[in-house]
């Protein structure tokens, strides 16, 4: 497979943050996070760190079809990324 330019920019990390309060968790746990931009898109590290291990879970379980991706991960991504 060959990334055209869209792809490669939509899996290209344009901007890490600081430790900020930048969503409605960090803000009720009071609890900073670091937030990273992938073009238009925003994700604090709690999500990418949920999204991955969810991931992997996923990937390394024989009990589950290659092609049956996650609806858990899809929604997961509509709920919780913030917009730019």
């Amino acid at each position: 497979m060959v990334l055209n330019k869209s792809m490669y920019k939509a899996k290209t990390i344009t901007d890490v943050s600081s430790s900020i309060i930048g969503d409605w968790r960090s803000y009720f746990t009071n609890s900073p996070q670091i937030y990273i931009t992938i073009e238009d898109l925003i994700y604090s590290m709690w999500d990418v760190r949920y999204l991955t291990t969810y991931y992997f879970s996923w990937l390394f379980d024989d009990n589950i079809p290659a092609t049956k991706f996650p609806t858990e991960i899809k929604e997961h991504i509509e709920r919780c990324t913030l917009k730019k």
